[in-house]
């Protein structure tokens, strides 16, 4: 019976590992930079979605609400590179979608590229960057006229 029950005990204690390796929480340290051109940064409030290959997201709806820095500071703006924590779920992220609400004063905005680090809080081990160059306006008053930007990765 002993025998019976530490093998009983061994398999609970690995399905219950299983399960917190699956539901692993994350935090995604994100570096995005305006480009360095005349007018580049914006006022609008700044939508991420970062992806996996199986189209799950996670979901930054107001990217200064995770700012990682001083609340007075004015992000997005002209040549400035800005850093942001944002929890979620651990994926392996192959594609971002990065747009504005095109409000503010000046809504069109220059991103030169952004940079994605997934660090696991479980174990602290960090991915490598994932870096996606957009080099473009997200503007609708400058071409390509779009206030929204999808790059893929490699996955």
């Amino acid at each position: 019976m002993a025998k019976g029950t530490y093998i009983l005990s061994i398999l609970i204690v690995f399905f219950f590992s299983l399960a917190i390796v699956a539901h692993s929480s994350c935090t995604y340290n994100v570096k995005l930079k305006t480009g360095n051109v005349e007018r580049a940064g914006t006022d609008a409030r700044i939508l991420l979605r970062l992806y996996d290959k199986n189209g799950n997201s996670i979901d930054a709806p107001s990217l200064r609400r995770y700012r990682d820095g001083p609340d007075s500071r004015d992000y997005f703006e002209k040549g400035q590179l800005d850093k942001f924590k944002i929890p979620g779920r651990c994926l392996k992220i192959c594609k971002m979608e990065l747009s504005h609400n095109n409000g503010g004063d000046h809504p069109g905005w220059y991103v030169d590229y952004l940079e994605v680090t997934v660090v696991n809080d479980q174990t602290g081990k960090s991915s490598a960057v994932k870096r996606f160059n957009i080099k473009r306006w997200l503007a609708k008053d400058a071409p390509p006229y779009y206030s929204t930007s999808v790059v893929k990765g490699k996955c």
